[in-house]
């Protein structure tokens, strides 16, 4: 042997870069932990009558070859030509080796068309028969889980608002949805502060102090006033033209509103507005129905 050949005795063929013995017997070292013939290590094939070495599902080249294409390894004939699967009960069309691609996708999956059954399990919580879909519970415990922890999985489970005398439903941490705000507005009394201040600068701007003083007197004249546009009981005061698209705190932009309408209208202008609430209420928006979308401002 020279520096150039494989050290396995009798093999001429040259080395596989630094290692000490050629590409072949390199791979069966590597693989099985000695240069021998990997044929002799093999398992046989699990098929009967055939003493072939396995290659994968414990058959052997030719029977795994039979197997992939017809599901059976003792099948010699390929199905090939087929126009329609052979599956049995299904009408459709031949995409791979006489299959569908439902049932080929199958055949290679788990080696037959059948497809697998599916066990669901039921929801771990008691007297509950909804399929699991995560950690073991049905959709809605899991949603009970994430937002209220173990104590909200309880059936039916309605809390109420952990301050005294408060008997409203259970919102967030212990309290009521109420209770929740208004522990919110006192933990961020400067971020407030701050919206409201540059919110004032915003809709004063470019107002003199008469008018200031207009807007003011206005909207005490107005504050018994209907919505404007639903004629609803007013909760608020509405900018006609909104003020983040550069509408002022005028008097000549100020409505009454109620909160519905001054939610939904938004930037919208008050003909776009009143053409949304007809296509809303005419049940344009429905699926199936055309959709009415605001023209940009």
């Amino acid at each position: 042997m020279n520096n150039g050949t494989c050290g396995v005795a009798d093999c001429e063929r040259t080395r596989h870069g630094r290692q000490p013995y050629c590409k072949m017997h390199y791979s069966r070292w590597r693989r099985n932990g000695h240069t021998d013939p990997v044929a002799q290590y093999r398992s046989v094939c699990e098929v009967g009558g055939c003493d072939k070495p396995h290659l994968s599902r414990g058959m052997c080249p030719m029977h795994y070859r039979r197997w992939r294409v017809n599901g059976d390894p003792n099948v010699v004939q390929k199905v090939r030509g087929e126009r329609w699967c052979y599956a049995p009960d299904c009408d459709l069309k031949a995409v791979s080796l006489g299959l569908c691609d439902r049932h080929y996708r199958r055949m290679r999956a788990h080696g037959s068309t059948e497809p697998l059954m599916h066990r669901p399990s039921p929801c771990a919580v008691e007297q509950c028969v909804t399929e699991a879909v995560a950690r073991g519970l049905c959709n809605k415990h899991y949603r009970r889980l994430m937002a209220h922890g173990t104590e909200g999985l309880s059936k039916g489970d309605r809390r109420s608002c952990s301050k005294e005398g408060c008997d409203r439903q259970y919102y967030a941490h212990g309290v009521c949805r109420q209770h929740y705000d208004d522990v919110w507005r006192e933990k961020n009394r400067a971020r407030i502060a701050g919206y409201q201040s540059r919110r004032r600068e915003q809709v004063a701007a470019g107002m003199t102090r008469d008018e200031i003083s207009e807007a003011l007197e206005y909207r005490e004249l107005i504050a018994n006033d209907p919505c404007a546009y639903c004629g609803a009981l007013s909760t608020s005061v509405d900018h006609i033209e909104a003020v983040h698209v550069g509408g002022s705190d005028r008097w000549t932009n100020l409505a009454r509103a109620c909160q519905s309408c001054n939610s939904s209208k938004k930037a919208k202008s008050i003909l776009e507005f009143m053409l949304w609430r007809q296509a809303r209420s005419e049940g344009a928006g429905d699926a199936g129905g055309p959709r009415w979308t605001p023209s940009p401002i």
